[in-house]
């Protein structure tokens, strides 16, 4: 499983299904939780993997090629936009989404998750 960790985190580097535009591998690198097992929880919702939510168990192989062996029971749901996104436009979502029960994940200048 390719890893990074120290005391306080521990990051799973999974690789991105079909890329647009990519000339080789690109990957994402997810907070985790290692399990006994060598499996991992996953932490945060992924902007970019698809098929995966926070929550969610994987088994990880050295490629970063994952299998989902439990779901934790999230939707991811990955919003892009061609330009920033507003503050006022991620509160609105952020409060949409909460009225469902769900939470805003993570947030960068051009995806909300």
């Amino acid at each position: 499983m390719n890893s990074t960790s120290n005391k306080d985190n521990f990051l799973v580097r999974l690789r991105v299904q079909n890329p647009d535009g990519a000339s080789g591998p690109v990957f994402e690198e997810l907070p985790a939780e290692p399990r006994p097992d060598g499996s991992v929880r996953i932490l945060h919702s992924p902007a970019l993997v698809e098929e995966v939510a926070a929550g969610d168990v994987l088994r990880v192989d050295g490629n970063g090629r994952f299998h989902v062996e439990q779901r934790g029971g999230n939707l991811c749901i990955q919003f892009f936009r061609d330009r920033p996104a507003s503050e006022e436009v991620e509160r609105r979502l952020g409060r949409a989404v909460g009225s469902l029960g769900g939470y805003l994940d993570s947030a960068g200048p051009t995806h909300l998750v």
